[in-house]
């Protein structure tokens, strides 16, 4: 981890503790925060952090909600990422700002964006890519995992971040392909305290999973568990409609397709046939083992199979 400049350390929690006016933070100040998240820690946790203190300050100011812009937050880091490789590192931001200084130019964005798609509600509510000239991906955020091109991600009413379809998708379609490293179940319990929940399981001891904070942005498939999910499994890996979804819709899946463990947790699914808890051994329960058959991971239809002869 870099260590920082006495005055970037200064500003920096000035900007976490929401001790700047909004007359003090303009462009330049955007960057600075950006330039000092992605010195600290990987690109996804600068992201989040990123988004955290920027949604915290416009509540600190009495700015409405709506005020916060998720495409704009994250074709900056991007932007401040991509300079940073470029120009490898620097003694603080003032130093960076000598490489970098294209990035003062406020309009920039107007290069990758055209301005209905810039200043949409949906490019507020989430990242979306440039319809003009791409924005370099930062290295640490290449992408593991496939997403279908008909999906985005946004905040999601069940649990943070979730995917949804962006226009309509057919019956037994490809929405998403799980990627990441084959790790075992003691290298997938060192790993949980920092990277989480971020692993599709494969065989009684084994686990696709991202294994560093760089990765596992890129390895999310972003769906969440419902209990009228509209997702299954094909395969071990694959991710693909049970039914046709419509724009709009959230994209989620019973984790009972996937999951073999000793987990529960509380359901916000909100679906009417909501179960109120979910286990890790849903998926010897016969209801569900009727409603999903043929879209249970190839490693829990093994298990069904020799289980439920």
């Amino acid at each position: 981890m870099k260590k920082l400049a006495a005055a970037d350390r200064e500003f920096l929690a000035s900007f976490e503790a929401c001790a700047i006016s909004g007359a003090d933070f303009h462009h330049r100040e955007h960057l600075r925060v950006a330039y000092l998240y992605l010195s600290l820690h990987p690109y996804a946790s600068a992201l989040e952090k990123m988004e955290t203190g920027l949604r915290n300050l416009l509540a600190h100011l009495g700015a409405p909600r709506s005020k916060y812009h998720h495409t704009l937050t994250e074709a900056w880091l991007r932007a401040v990422q991509h300079f940073i490789d470029r120009a490898g590192p620097t003694m603080d931001f003032e130093q960076f700002l000598e490489t970098a200084s294209q990035l003062l130019d406020e309009e920039i964005m107007g290069m990758h964006y055209t301005t209905n798609l810039i200043w949409s509600d949906a490019a507020r509510a989430s990242f979306i890519e440039p319809d003009l000239q791409p924005i370099p991906i930062p290295r640490t955020a290449a992408a593991l995992s496939y997403l279908s091109p008909k999906t985005e991600v946004r905040e999601s009413p069940i649990h943070g971040r979730g995917l949804f379809a962006k226009d309509v998708i057919a019956r037994d379609e490809i929405v998403a392909v799980k990627g990441g490293h084959i790790i075992t179940r003691e290298q997938l319990r060192a790993l949980q305290p920092t990277l989480g929940a971020a692993e599709i399981q494969i065989a009684d001891d084994l686990f696709v999973c991202p294994v560093t904070m760089e990765e596992r942005e890129g390895s999310m498939i972003f769906s969440n568990h419902s209990c009228e999910p509209n997702l299954g499994v094909s395969g071990q890996i694959t991710f693909v409609a049970m039914r046709a979804v419509q724009a709009g819709d959230e994209l989620t899946h019973d984790w009972a397709m996937t999951d073999n463990d000793e987990s529960t947790a509380k359901c916000h699914c909100g679906a009417l046939n909501c179960r109120g808890n979910i286990t890790g051994q849903d998926w010897q329960r016969p209801e569900l083992q009727a409603r999903y058959a043929g879209y249970f991971s190839s490693y829990l239809q093994h298990q069904i199979a020799d289980k439920y002869p």
